[in-house]
């Protein structure tokens, strides 16, 4: 027969136990815990007082991104210009309204800096080349890439290039139009307006009636 220990009270690392609830299959009492993060959670007591369960699951999650961290700061990969630029495709598809629904990042490299990294590097990119999605109705994927100048991507190199007029009038469009719109309309890529609406590109031209 186990023996009670009344543990009400008593911290186990994120843990605090507030009552018992019950006892399970062998025997053993178990406790409601409230977690630091206020997360309540029922433990085998035995399991309390030998460290085995530290939180409701937090913790774990904690561990798991703090890894996921240093795996991504190894050798200085957060401050890389590779490392950015992982980040600024991925964070492009989540969040920008003419990105997010419509174009992904292959699971290749969603999640996998290393990967993008030595596909990179096999495929011609060095400081101050840009990625561009070379078919746009595809995503970030290796058969779909390349690098190139920022001008070059903003301007597309098609026989379509932009022009200090057209840009102005695509200026004085965005907000009103969608990128997908404006790029169709002018015959350039989605970068390219992407490029001229966060200054990166023709960046001294201004909008008609400004």
């Amino acid at each position: 027969m186990n023996a009670f220990i009344d543990r009400t009270g008593i911290r186990y690392s994120r843990l605090v136990a507030v009552e018992v609830a019950g006892k399970n299959g062998s025997g053993r009492h178990l406790w409601r815990c409230r977690c630091d993060c206020g997360a309540d959670v029922v433990v085998d007591g035995t399991r309390l007082s030998a460290g085995h369960t530290k939180s409701c699951g937090c913790y774990k999650a904690d561990v798991h991104r703090e890894l996921a961290r240093r795996k991504f700061s190894t050798h200085g990969q957060s401050r890389t210009l590779l490392y950015r630029l992982w980040v600024s495709i991925r964070q492009r598809c989540r969040v920008d309204p003419d990105y997010a629904g419509r174009v992904s990042v292959c699971h290749e490299w969603e999640d996998d800096l290393e990967s993008f990294t030595q596909w990179a590097t096999s495929n011609g990119w060095k400081p101050g080349l840009t990625i561009d999605r070379i078919d746009n109705s595809r995503g970030y994927e290796p058969s779909n890439c390349r690098f190139i100048t920022a001008l070059e991507q903003a301007r597309n190199r098609t026989n379509n290039k932009l022009t200090a007029d057209k840009v102005r009038e695509i200026k004085s469009q965005l907000g009103k139009v969608s990128q997908q719109a404006l790029a169709k309309r002018y015959g350039v890529s989605d970068y390219a307006i992407y490029a001229i609406k966060t200054g990166r590109a023709w960046g001294d031209i201004r909008p008609h009636g400004a």
